[in-house]
């Protein structure tokens, strides 16, 4: 199975050892769907020196979806020497967007000190977390930490309350 952790915007970024012609790794690259075998179309981008190409999907990928990258061994150096054999790798999309496991679990009670964790199937945008996760009742200096996939949050909860949490996409 391919590691998952792919973005589904993700550029795909290859670092050479050598300066590479652009042309012959453009035409021996291949970055497919290996479910449909589907080439993904997009465009490339090379440092100045070339030796690192960055291909850029011009669609979004989809998720929890195996992909296969590959550049053949006809791919040439600047000077003409292809490389020794193919490189590959299998890379998988991120799984749909869920919440994998709270802590407290549902109904269960909370730790009278620390913070209630969400743990969540992709990453997330650490940007404005606040605006897609609310606590009913209001929680009085409520904020919310993220890092990856999971996320803490943080107020002064009434150990006598009942509280709901809701995650929004």
């Amino acid at each position: 199975d391919a590691p998952v952790g792919l973005p589904l915007d993700a550029s795909i970024v290859i670092t050479f050892n050598t300066p590479m012609d652009e042309a012959s790794v453009e035409e021996n690259f291949l970055f497919r769907n290996s479910e449909n075998n589907v080439a993904v179309p997009g465009a490339f981008t090379w440092s100045e020196d070339d030796y690192e190409l960055t291909f850029t999907p011009s669609i979004q990928l989809e998720r929890s979806t195996d992909y296969e990258l590959v550049v053949r061994a006809a791919a040439q150096a600047r000077g003409g020497t292809p490389l020794e054999e193919r490189a590959w790798a299998f890379l998988r999309t991120y799984p749909y967007f869920y919440v994998a496991y709270t802590k407290p679990e549902d109904g269960a009670l909370k730790e009278q000190y620390g913070s209630v964790e969400i743990a969540l199937s992709a990453p997330v945008d650490e940007d404005d977390l606040e605006d897609y996760i609310s606590i009913s009742p209001q929680l009085p200096g409520f904020s919310v930490n993220g890092n990856d996939t999971s996320l803490s949050l943080y107020g002064y909860f009434d150990p006598g309350a009942r509280y709901t949490v809701t995650v929004s996409a």
